[in-house]
């Protein structure tokens, strides 16, 4: 039986003795970081994020971005001494990867759990921090690298034998808090199963290689399928069913919004009450310096098919009924009215969700750019 390859260091983090904060909390910040993936999650005893991509473009730095706020977490949260209990990978790609070096290289980084791959666009940023964790194991390595301690490091594929439960285990989830124990699972990884069910180039799709984490805080919990597309989708899906396993409150609609990474089948096993797109404002032109536009305009992020799912399946109202640009096509943007409570980076800035043990759940803040005009 094999579910999991390159377990290099099962290194619990000590965490359950840090001083929490007034309210014993999960928080989820989905971090404006332009297009691309960064979340923190916040708990009373510690921190973890998962993905460091980053906008980088003539007009936006999202690397500088995601510095400024995690710097300024930390300066609100002394007793964490700077330190990510786990970081988390979903897949190979810049927009997921870019400011990985800042990150290890700037915090502690106590674990780290990617899905083992290399190449990619963002490849070299997830080798390096595998590399960087495998070279942690030698003394004499962490003193040249400045760390104080071995990074624990695991590497998950999808085998014959990934159990029905999902995966977890010391560096997969190394938090406990005194209050509420935070349960960190890993549902989906490298596909490596024998009769994975998906084509030739699906299956060469590092997207659908995604790590499809979930968190749960008591009774409260959130789901993050990375860049995962419907076919792939189709098998997780097919993969829980009637586990309640992806049953989740909060979750973060999977590849930016786009039309390929939300499904009907998923929006139903889920039943989320609330949902965050992290993409970029579909107002910012964007170009880079090979004069590309690799912004959320020139993908079409949110897109509509998406945004019609989750009004379908997000079962929280109440959001005001804002009205935002959502994608007909690449750079092509027609008004919607949103009725449930869906969110997006792109649209609203930083989006910070708090969890309860109790299962409440709701958006707490939301901060950042100012929303694009709601006629593109």
């Amino acid at each position: 039986m094999r579910f999991a390859a390159n377990c290099v260091a099962l290194t619990t983090v000590a965490v359950g003795l840090a001083a929490a904060p007034a309210a014993a909390d999960m928080k989820l910040h989905f971090i404006d970081v332009g297009q691309g993936d960064a979340t923190l999650v916040e708990f009373p005893c510690a921190a973890m994020l998962v993905d460091a991509g980053a906008e980088q473009n003539l007009d936006y730095d999202g690397t500088a971005a995601l510095i400024a706020y995690l710097d300024a977490f930390f300066a609100a949260r002394p007793e964490l001494d700077r330190t990510l209990a786990l970081l988390a990978v979903t897949h190979p790609h810049v927009d997921h990867t870019r400011a990985l070096p800042q990150v290890a290289q700037r915090y502690t980084v106590a674990n780290v759990l990617t899905n083992g791959q290399r190449s990619g666009s963002g490849g070299r940023e997830q080798h390096g921090l595998q590399q960087r964790a495998r070279a942690s194991r030698s003394a004499w390595k962490r003193n040249r690298l400045g760390l104080a301690a071995e990074i624990g490091y695991q590497a998950v594929t999808l085998g014959d034998g990934f159990p029905l439960s999902g995966l977890s285990d010391p560096v997969i989830d190394p938090i406990a808090c005194p209050a509420v124990d935070p349960v960190i699972r890993v549902l989906w990884g490298e596909i490596q199963t024998s009769n994975h069910g998906l084509g030739g180039s699906e299956v060469r799709n590092l997207n659908n290689h995604s790590l499809v984490l979930r968190i749960d805080y008591g009774q409260g919990s959130a789901l993050f399928t990375g860049d995962l597309e419907e076919e792939a989708i189709e098998l997780l899906v097919e993969r829980y069913a009637g586990t309640h396993r992806l049953d989740v409150d909060v979750y973060q609609v999977g590849h930016h919004g786009s039309g390929n990474g939300t499904t009907a089948g998923l929006m139903a096993a889920m039943s989320p009450k609330l949902a965050v797109i992290s993409m970029g404002p579909p107002c910012r032109q964007g170009m880079d310096w090979t004069g590309g536009t690799w912004v959320g305009r020139s993908y079409g992020h949110p897109r509509q098919r998406a945004i019609d799912q989750l009004e379908a399946g997000v079962t929280l109202s109440g959001r005001d009924d804002p009205t935002v640009p959502v994608a007909t096509g690449t750079y092509t943007f027609a008004p919607r009215t949103l009725s449930k409570k869906i969110y997006g980076t792109g649209w609203d800035g930083t989006v910070v969700v708090k969890v309860q043990a109790d299962g409440w759940v709701d958006v707490v803040e939301t901060t950042g750019q100012p929303a694009c005009p709601s006629s593109p």
